[in-house]
């Protein structure tokens, strides 16, 4: 994981505009190849890159998979991830086998290596 300097701005209170360096959720698509393809899909169909962490994930969850039937052994997947903002209704859904369960633990890696608080911007990138 590295961080990047992008063209994202906020306001610092003072009515002045500071650029900042967005953490980097890295997917390496060698050892995730379902859920990068996922993600890939998703973005090529106009979801972004860059998400917001602090989305209702109890909410967000069931309105992005209704409708999508749970095919076991498969897992349903959907980007934006249910705890961004954008996450939800709309989502772009795939079907990741094994991976879903790495996906989890290298989200909640990245947010506790980055303390990524709710409202914090990230950008998911994807690695060979």
């Amino acid at each position: 994981m590295t961080l990047r300097l992008l063209m994202v701005f906020a306001f610092d209170g003072h009515s002045t505009l500071a650029a900042k360096a967005l953490p980097e959720l890295e997917t390496s698509i060698s050892k995730y190849a379902e859920l990068v393809e996922n993600i890939l899909n998703a973005q090529k169909a106009g979801h972004p890159e860059i998400l917001t962490h602090g989305g209702d994930i109890a909410g967000n969850r069931p309105s992005a998979l209704g409708g999508v039937p749970n095919l076991k052994p498969f897992s349903r997947d959907e980007y934006p991830f249910a705890s961004s903002i954008k996450g939800g209704g709309g989502s772009w859904v795939g079907h990741p086998v094994s991976q879903q369960n790495a996906q989890g633990a290298l989200m909640e890696n990245f947010f506790k290596q980055y303390n990524i608080q709710p409202g914090d911007q990230y950008r998911v990138v994807i690695k060979p």
